[in-house]
């Protein structure tokens, strides 16, 4: 394994330690149809998250997909979540 790989794994599994606190929260990401996300898990193995498409909490965005499960890279839900 090269540096950069190792330290690739070492950051997946930072951000997978610090989103595990929020497994089950909702959150805004620009990802999804309502603009409002909830992380539903994490897979640090490919460093993906899914997450669950709920209402939106602004009245001109359509809440036609709620429930609607994606996966997103982890590094964007941590952003989404903690900056």
């Amino acid at each position: 394994m090269t540096a950069f790989n190792e330290y690739q794994k070492q950051t997946i599994e930072r951000l997978a330690t610090e989103l595990q606190t929020v497994i089950g929260k909702t959150a805004s990401n620009n990802y999804s149809p309502t603009l409002q996300s909830k992380l539903i898990s994490i897979n640090k193995e490919t460093g993906m998250c899914i997450l669950e498409v709920t209402p939106s909490t602004y009245a001109s965005v359509p809440n036609t997909k709620i429930g609607h499960q994606y996966e997103q890279h982890i590094r964007f839900v941590h952003n989404g979540y903690f900056y």
